[in-house]
């Protein structure tokens, strides 16, 4: 049994609701909600990392032929994109966060964005390969 459909969900919500406060954090010109958005942030990248580990053991486990070999093949190196782009952001937020100021927060924030697209991008294609395809269901 896979722990991956379990493990996926906690990097999104952590990952998206640190774009959300970090945007606010950017809007309200307030330290405590970059800090907050740090936080979660660092946790996202964790549990995505979880995430990342758990689906390349579930998608060994999987039974050929794969008619989605195609989606499976774009999620896990999309996935191993965001979780670089993440990590890069963690050390870019990490190095210069108290030094910022409000056109590097901006672009801070505008990217980090765009990384959370990726990710619900990534998510979007393993909700299709198992709504779709059934990837790791099991008949009844």
């Amino acid at each position: 049994m896979s722990v991956h459909p379990q493990s996926v969900h906690f990097p999104i919500a952590f990952l998206l609701l640190a774009g959300g406060i970090y945007l606010y954090g950017l809007l309200k010109q307030q330290a405590f909600y970059n800090k907050m958005g740090y936080l979660l942030h660092v946790l996202g990248v964790c549990a995505l990392a979880l995430a990342i580990f758990t689906g390349r053991y579930a998608s060994g486990q999987l039974a050929p032929p794969l008619t989605f070999e195609h989606l499976l093949n774009r999620h896990e190196w999309l996935a191993y994109l965001s979780i670089l782009l993440y990590g890069l952001m963690l050390v870019w937020q990490y190095l210069r966060a108290s030094r910022m100021n409000k056109a590097e927060h901006t672009a801070f924030v505008c990217v980090y964005l765009l990384a959370s697209a990726l990710l619900v991008y990534v998510a979007f294609l393993g909700g299709k390969m198992v709504y779709e395809y059934g990837a790791g269901v099991h008949a009844q």
